[in-house]
C-alpha cells in the first residue's frame, strides 16, 4: 500500500530540494521530520511543512503513514518568475526567481530479492571456509 502526496509552486529551485531530499529518502516519517528540523537549507523548512501535511492528510483519510517509509521525492522544476534587477547607464538585468513542485510518496519497502549470482558467491564462501578447517 503506498501514498502519495504533491506540493506545487514551492519557492527553492529544485536542484537545492533535491540536495535535502536526498537525505531523508528511505527514512520513516518520524526519522525524516527529525533530520528536517535539524538541516538549515530552505527546502528542509519547506519539506518538514509538506511532509507533516502528508502525514496529517493520510490521517484523516484513515491510512496509517507514520508506520511508512518515504520511497520517493521527486522535485521537477516548476515556473520562473521574472524580475528587473536595476543596472548602472539605465540598464536592467533579469532575476530569475525559481520554483519546483514535489512529489512524496510514501510506501512499505520491499525486500531485496537474492539474485542467483549473489546466491552463488555465498555458497562459494561457504565451501571455502569449510575447506580450511
Amino acid at each position: 500500500m503506498s501514498y502519495q502526496h504533491k506540493v506545487r509552486f514551492m519557492r527553492v529551485s529544485p536542484k537545492k530540494l533535491r540536495m535535502v531530499a536526498k537525505l531523508i529518502l528511505g527514512k520513516n516519517t518520524k526519522t525524516a521530520l527529525d533530520i528536517l528540523t535539524v538541516q538549515k537549507q530552505k527546502g528542509s523548512s519547506l519539506l518538514y511543512k509538506a511532509i507533516s501535511a502528508a502525514v496529517n492528510n493520510a490521517e484523516a483519510n484513515n491510512i496509517d503513514v507514520t508506520k511508512m517509509d518515504i520511497i520517493s521525492i521527486s522535485s521537477n522544476k516548476g515556473p520562473v518568475f521574472m524580475r528587473r534587477w536595476i543596472r548602472p547607464r539605465g540598464m536592467s538585468q533579469p532575476k530569475r526567481k525559481y520554483t519546483s513542485h514535489a512529489l512524496i510518496v510514501f510506501g512499505q519497502k520491499k525486500k531485496k530479492v537474492k539474485t542467483r549470482k549473489a546466491i552463488t558467491k555465498e555458497v562459494k564462501a561457504v565451501k571455502k571456509v569449510t575447506n580450511k578447517k
